[in-house]
């Protein structure tokens, strides 16, 4: 989620909006000043497409969200970006792109931490996380102490399956391979020691907390 200030220019004598998705998944929400412009099943704006409607000039208020339509009445909602937009005389196109992995990892927020766990030698519980920030750089925890930190970048992206490659790389040490579930929300890393090495991490927008149970 995210706020932004959109600014475009309608063309002369003409006030229409047009929002075009260039993303590799739907558009199923748009709200423009708290109205939903697709309220009814089956109804989205795929990728390629875009959609359009007359407003008055002046300042609008906008948000859509990317997912598709599960069943009637039922959205599955991956992305919300919402923000401002000035219509003016001119040019009238908005273009709806994939996300940048800084959007991804962040969430669209630099609040959260991507959470996981796993059991040592020992067979002792230890949570794991990651906190990302729109920079390019993470900061890397486990029981809840900082144990490292460096950069991140995105490797590949897969959109017939929904999934972005991407890798993290702390200084003197080799790059990590992760793999990110956009649907679900959660990415793999091979991080965890030699009997637990790959960890699932789940994003956790209320922030990072102590487990006592996996400390």
């Amino acid at each position: 989620m995210t706020d932004c200030a959109v600014t475009f220019r309608t063309k002369p004598k003409s006030t229409s909006f047009r929002l075009v998705n260039h993303a590799s998944y739907p558009i199923n929400s748009i709200l423009i000043d708290g109205v939903e412009q697709l309220p009814a099943y089956p109804l989205n704006v795929p990728p390629g497409s875009y959609y359009e409607i007359p407003l008055s000039e002046g300042t609008h208020v906008l948000q859509y969200t990317t997912g598709w339509w599960q069943d009637k009445d039922s959205r599955f909602n991956m992305y919300t970006v919402r923000g401002k937009m000035v219509i003016k005389a001119g040019d009238n196109v908005l273009e709806v792109k994939d996300p940048a992995i800084t959007d991804l990892m962040t969430q669209f927020s630099e609040e959260g931490y991507w959470e996981g766990y796993y059991f040592d030698s020992q067979a002792n519980c230890r949570t794991a996380a990651f906190r990302f920030f729109d920079d390019g750089t993470y900061v890397n925890y486990v029981s809840n102490q900082p144990v490292g930190s460096g950069k991140y970048l995105e490797t590949g992206r897969n959109p017939n399956l929904f999934s972005v490659n991407f890798a993290v790389q702390e200084k003197g040490k080799s790059a990590l391979e992760g793999v990110l579930n956009e649907i679900y929300g959660y990415f793999y890393l091979p991080n965890g020691p030699t009997g637990w090495k790959m960890i699932q991490y789940t994003y956790k927008p209320q922030g990072y907390f102590y487990n006592p149970f996996c400390p």
